[in-house]
This record gives structure tokens, sequence and C-alpha cells, in this order.
């Protein structure tokens, strides 16, 4: 028994590793569809995401990183409602995994 758990959490791990990372435009589409956005919301969203999708991507401290990712999040906030933006966290840690918080 404990071999097969072993052995279920290293294909498991196998598996998460494997997996390519996703363009921009299949993150779009899949925040576009887990956050049910209007045409007006997705298109705020998507300049939003681009705007800070570089400045989240390059090496920069932790403090600058913290801000950067709160700055989209607060912009992100103005746009979704209260349901869209609790879905939206919850993709977000999904989706983004490298986009967690930093601590220094």
């Amino acid at each position: 028994m404990k071999n097969l758990s072993v052995l279920i959490i290293l294909v498991s791990s196998m598996t998460v590793f494997a997996q390519k990372s996703m363009s921009n435009k299949e993150i779009l589409q899949l925040y576009s569809t887990q956050l049910h956005l209007n045409a007006n919301q997705f298109k705020q969203f998507r300049i939003i995401f681009k705007k800070y999708k570089t400045k989240l991507n390059k090496k920069t401290s932790n403090s600058e990183f913290n801000k950067v990712n709160k700055l989209r999040d607060l912009e992100i906030y103005e746009i979704l409602s209260k349901e869209q933006f609790n879905a939206y966290k919850k993709e977000k840690l999904e989706l983004e995994p490298k986009l967690k918080y930093r601590f220094e």
C-alpha cells in the first residue's frame, strides 16, 4: 500500500512538471470563460493583463514584484463584480502559480 501511494505521488508530480506553459492568449481565454466576462470586461481585462505581464515576469525585488502584482489586482478589481473577483483570485492561483506573492 505504501509503495502504491509513493507511485501515485510520483506519477502526479511528473504530470504537473510535464505540462507546457500556456500562452497569453490561452490564459486570457480561460479567464474569460471561467469569469464569464462580457465583451467590455474582456477588452479591459486583456489591456490590464498585457500591461502587467512583462513587469511581473522580469527579475525584480520581492517588494517591487508584490507591489506590481497588487496594482494589477486592484485594476482588475475595478472591472469585475465581487463574485467575478473572488473567482479570479482562485483561477489566478491555478493559472499563474509563479505569480504568488514573494516574501523577503
